[in-house]
């Protein structure tokens, strides 16, 4: 970022409050400022969606999005979605992008046919794939999150006909809401409703100040809350009580995450346990934390079976009481990673482009994902591009002209695959 200078041509949008401009967009477009060492700030020119329902007689709009970097650099664009109760916000990834090879502006654009039922947000993140860093001045670059600056809904192709309605159950953050704000109130579903057929909103529970958001389920131990109600502490001291873990399988590269269930841990009260994690056996690893409910370690490569075991310890501070709980994990090199194919984009305006996006559970190391423009893997591969700070995530950008394919198919050197016949935009 710099300062304006007097001479410096704006381009502005904003809103007029009582003869002041208040902007919300404000730019200097015939000035650049490059960073060839780095770091790569991103500028958004345009974030339009095309909204789509599957009407018909209507004609979609591409959804595209268009902009500038510091640096010439590929970039990758996430939706952030948020969790209508916790307000918990999450990437989901949608495409990427190169820099059009040549133009002295740094530009990339990103479109897609809107050709599918999507899942559309408030905002969105692009991200430049030479990483994100915070400078000194305490200023994010390599990842800008812009807010939608157009909608397009579908509109008719039959002169006389009646123009058709804006279904806006797709937009999640009016649909389902934001969640709770931190003094308590829930930011939910738009209402009244803009339509006949108001969607299923979400029940979120009572707001519990300063609560975490909940815990996701996910693979291995997880454990089911405890139920709610009145609990009345029994007399003398009192042992916690650990459900028995199963061995978790796994392979090299895969984040296993551990987490001990104290199956009355109602008895206790709020930060009465302690819990201490230790490695008993198998090749060294590390764990993400020794003294949570919860911890994690990434499996390391190897070529043959590994075993590791580890040692829970819980503790009730107010009694002195312990128990000790052991989990096993086997890694099987030839057991196959999941991949999943999270964006498949074409178009053909400007000749056509087709980009995809994938990731798979492998987070240890590069799985060397390769993508078919196929919707098997027959044919020539393509190897997939690492995302920046986001181990397992990967992209793809065809070369310019290339048309949409009858599918794509993602492998990866752990064994697991994955196809796609239809666009997700």
């Amino acid at each position: 970022m710099a300062p304006f200078v007097v001479g410096d041509f704006l381009e502005y949008s904003g809103i007029n409050v009582n003869g002041m401009i208040v902007c919300y967009a404000i730019n200097a477009p015939n000035v650049q400022i490059l960073t060839p060492d780095g770091p790569t700030y991103i500028r958004v020119e345009d974030a339009i969606i095309g909204v789509f329902d599957g009407g018909a007689n209507v004609e979609n709009a591409d959804s595209r999005f268009i902009g500038y970097t510091s640096n010439p650099q590929p970039i990758t664009l996430w939706a952030l979605d948020l969790d209508p109760c916790t307000g918990e916000e999450s990437e989901r990834p949608i495409g990427s992008a190169p820099y059009k090879a040549g133009d002295n502006r740094n530009k990339w654009i990103w479109r897609a046919d809107t050709r599918v039922n999507g899942r559309y947000t408030r905002e969105y993140a692009v991200k430049s794939n030479d990483g994100i860093v915070t400078t000194k001045n305490n200023i994010t670059a390599g990842r800008y999150v812009q807010p939608v600056t157009e909608w397009i809904f579908p509109e008719s192709t039959l002169p006389g006909n009646v123009p058709p309605v804006n279904d806006f159950s797709a937009l999640e953050h009016l649909a389902k809401g934001i969640g709770y704000t931190p003094d308590g109130v829930l930011i939910g579903q738009l209402k009244p409703w803009p339509g006949a057929n108001v969607p299923q909103a979400p029940v979120c529970p009572p707001f519990t100040p300063g609560s975490a958001p909940p815990a996701s389920s996910g693979s291995g131990t997880g454990s089911t809350p405890p139920a709610s109600g009145s609990v009345t502490p029994p007399s003398g001291p009192v042992t916690p009580l650990l459900a028995s873990a199963a061995t978790i399988a796994t392979r090299p590269g895969v984040a296993v995450p551990l987490k001990v269930d104290v199956t009355n841990s109602a008895s206790f009260a709020a930060g009465d346990l302690t819990f201490s994690w230790s490695q008993t056996s198998g090749p060294a690893v590390t764990l993400a934390s020794t003294n949570g409910q919860s911890t994690s370690f990434t499996a390391p490569a190897s070529t043959t079976l590994s075993t590791y075991v580890f040692t829970v310890t819980v503790k009730s501070t107010s009694s002195g009481t312990t128990a000790t709980g052991t989990f096993t994990v086997t890694s099987d090199p030839t057991t196959k990673d999941t991949v999943v194919i999270d964006a498949y984009t074409a178009t053909t305006s400007n000749g056509g482009h087709l980009s995809v996006s994938a990731h798979t559970n492998i987070v240890g190391f590069d799985a060397k994902l390769r993508v078919y423009l196929a919707a098997t893997a027959t044919g020539t591969s393509f190897p997939m591009t690492t995302v920046a700070g986001k181990p397992g995530y990967y992209f793809y950008d065809a070369p310019k002209g290339t048309k949409k394919t009858a599918g794509v198919t993602v492998v990866s050197d752990g064994g697991g695959s994955a196809s796609r016949t239809t666009t997700t935009a």
